[in-house]
């Protein structure tokens, strides 16, 4: 995983000279990681759909978790704020993912699947069609 090597060597710089000197790509890094570990890594062992994840979903859900980051990085490289991209409500359907019943996964990931495109793509149209011709 080459993002958590990423966040490694950026929290090395951070640590060194401040968590203010970093740009929105760098902060991106740092949001994908931060969300693979609460929303994938993290697992409450009390909760009895969290407490076991059959490996389709386990599969799917860090699908979704790299997809929003790469869709992420790449509005982030296109110039739109990454305030704006973390403010999309998809991400909070990506933070509850985890608690959705495995017989249900199939289809709330493709939906998530979908949001997530719609949302991307409508970000992108409002930030082209707010800049200067």
């Amino acid at each position: 995983m080459a993002v958590l090597k990423e966040e490694e060597e950026l929290r090395e710089v951070v640590s060194l000279v401040g968590a203010e000197i970093l740009g929105d790509r760098q902060r991106c890094v740092f949001e994908a990681v931060k969300m693979l570990k609460e929303y994938f890594l993290l697992q409450s062992a009390f909760h009895p759909v969290d407490m076991h994840c059959p490996i389709n979903k386990t599969y799917h859900m860090l699908h979704l978790i790299l997809k929003f980051y790469d869709k992420a990085r790449q509005a982030v490289n296109d110039g739109i704020p990454l305030a704006q991209v973390l403010a999309l409500d998809v991400k909070e359907d990506l933070a509850r993912m985890k608690l959705v019943k495995p017989e249900n996964f199939d289809e709330v990931s493709a939906e998530i699947g979908q949001k997530m495109d719609m949302q991307f793509d409508q970000l992108v149209k409002e930030t082209s069609r707010d800049e200067p011709i």
